[in-house]
């Protein structure tokens, strides 16, 4: 299965072409469009999941096999009686029933539980969090100001070059240009109200913004680059990633309750 996903993902430029051309320029847009089109579906249908109750109760129930090998743990636990939690709401009685039993059980075996031991990614991102926490919020914060004034003026000169034109700008460019320059214009739209919130002390909306930002940056914009650049483009994106993720992380350490 996992072969014939790979085999899908490399050999697409060979699928859409009658040349089998491997480096047809779209084939990279056609991946990251399709990586990003199963990470909408995935945030969609579990988002969905988690909020059924029939949905929630195979969770739990399917977590309930570790117990049954003995192979529960603390953080396991509270997995399934958050799962619980909302299967408890269902209008079945059978399922709020079961539901009901089941919490009660895990709630007397609390105690008994071991403690969870982290897996390697959740280690990683444990290492991650503290130092970040021992940089301060201070420095944390600056670097923030710097990301989103680089961003801005990034943008505004990128804009500048795109209405101007000029020979250094290859013809997919030229192509795209009006769509190119309406996009990196909405960006930049996102990155200057972020930086006024920002400095304004409005943290909360200023994140709000440079995260919209980035995403559509990600989404739209970086959809049109890998049609132009190929593989190039892989280093702004994963560099927006990057930026992505310390803001996410500013407001989970010091603005989430």
């Amino acid at each position: 299965m996992d072969g014939g996903k790979g085999l899908f993902i490399d050999e697409v430029g060979k699928f859409i072409t009658q040349s089998n051309d491997y480096f047809f320029p779209p084939a990279l847009s056609l991946i990251y469009g399709f990586f990003l089109l199963c990470v909408f579906l995935y945030l969609l249908f579990r988002r969905s999941q988690q909020e059924d109750p029939r949905h929630a109760m195979y969770h739990a129930l399917e977590g309930l096999q570790d117990a049954l090998d003995g192979d529960l743990d603390a953080a396991e636990a509270a997995r399934i009686e958050a799962h619980l939690t909302v299967a408890k709401r269902s209008d079945r009685k059978e399922i709020m029933s079961l539901a009901t039993a089941l919490g009660l059980y895990l709630e007397k075996e609390r105690g008994r539980l071991p403690a969870a031991v982290p897996g390697v990614w959740k280690r990683t991102a444990m290492r991650v969090d503290a130092l970040g926490l021992r940089l301060g919020r201070r420095v944390h914060r600056t670097i923030i100001s710097a990301i989103l004034l680089l961003w801005l003026v990034l943008v505004i000169g990128y804009i500048i070059i795109l209405v101007q034109g000029g020979p250094n700008l290859n013809q997919q460019v030229l192509q795209w240009r009006s769509v190119l320059v309406a996009i990196q214009a909405a960006v930049g739209f996102f990155m200057l109200g972020a930086l006024l919130a920002w400095f304004g002390r409005e943290e909360e909306g200023g994140l709000k913004l440079a995260v919209c930002g980035f995403l559509l940056s990600l989404v739209a914009l970086q959809l049109h680059y890998f049609y132009i650049s190929q593989f190039s483009a892989i280093t702004t994106t994963m560099l927006q990633f990057a930026f992505l993720q310390i803001l996410l992380a500013y407001r989970r350490w010091y603005l989430s309750d």
